[in-house]
């Protein structure tokens, strides 16, 4: 199950995804006025996350597929109404992961695969949707309206995202100040510090 804002999705063992709660940007992924629960177009789903106003979906096949509210691009293309329709994200392929914070997602993919220690392998992590508070970690407020590498998660262009290598420290909400560490072998740029743990 996943809890949004005002509404909740439920994956079924068969693979689909049933919703119930508010409609009010499409997050339900279908007409309030249908007699099914169903998400429509989503079959062979394996995981299931939950935005405020929007869902994610991830299929057996690690494609990632998205609706409801798009204000910030989370749904994808530029900002404007959602859609109740479920829709592929472009871009992602062997996804492992899926997460949604309020208007933006996250996924990690198999491509790119590192070897994280320990039999844990992790992929390239991907963020789009609202940045305003620097949920991709990249020291902006830009807002994404496609899939873009987390930046501040890799040590270099071929990989990044390792699972658990990485405590994050960053300023959240709106107020003045900077975030500082004078931990050594922390990596601070003012709105996010970062460091490689075992």
């Amino acid at each position: 199950i996943a809890a949004g804002d005002e509404f909740s999705l439920a994956l079924r063992s068969d693979g689909s995804v049933w919703s119930w709660g508010s409609n009010s940007h499409n997050e339900l992924g279908r007409s309030t006025s249908s007699p099914s629960k169903r998400v429509g177009g989503l079959d062979n789903v394996l995981d299931i996350a939950a935005g405020a106003r929007f869902g994610v979906a991830r299929k057996a096949d690690g494609t990632v597929w998205v609706w409801g509210d798009n204000e910030f691009g989370q749904v994808g293309g530029l900002p404007g109404l959602g859609t109740a329709a479920a829709k592929q994200v472009p871009g992602l392929s062997n996804v492992l992961a899926i997460s949604a914070g309020s208007a933006h997602a996250l996924s990690m993919s198999s491509d790119e695969a590192c070897n994280a220690g320990n039999g844990q392998t992790g992929g390239r992590l991907m963020a789009w949707g609202n940045n305003l508070y620097g949920s991709r970690g990249d020291g902006t407020a830009v807002n994404w309206l496609r899939p873009t590498p987390v930046v501040a998660l890799g040590d270099d262009t071929t990989c990044s995202g390792l699972i658990g290598h990485r405590v994050i420290i960053y300023k959240a909400g709106i107020g003045d100040g900077t975030v500082e560490s004078n931990l050594p072998g922390m990596v601070c740029s003012g709105l996010i510090c970062w460091q490689t743990v075992p």
